[in-house]
């Protein structure tokens, strides 16, 4: 996270090299405890230890830089509770013959 310190071990993926977060030396004041009991685990949900504010300003700006020369992005409008629901789903069917 923006402001943070940290120590990471680096790791290779395929052909690139990547980094893990082995230790926080220095937590952003944006940091917060996950909500979800299994988010070290899980790995679902990325940004679920950032403040709900942090959240929607990352948010944008990723939006921003995907839409920069195309379009102009209005404000975030985000949800009160953005905890508890699910928008995504994967479901397998078949036809038995």
């Amino acid at each position: 996270m923006p402001g943070e310190e940290a120590t990471l071990r680096p790791f290779r993926n395929r052909k690139e090299i990547r980094y893990e977060v082995e230790q926080i030396l220095k937590p952003s004041t944006d940091r917060v405890k996950a909500p979800c009991p299994y988010y070290e685990r899980c790995g679902g949900c990325h940004i679920q230890h950032m403040s709900l504010e942090s959240q929607n300003q990352f948010k944008k700006t990723q939006v921003v830089k995907l839409m920069k020369g195309i379009a102009k992005v209005d404000p975030i409008t985000a949800m009160e509770s953005p905890y508890a629901y699910r928008n995504k789903s994967h479901i397998s069917y078949g036809l038995d013959s």
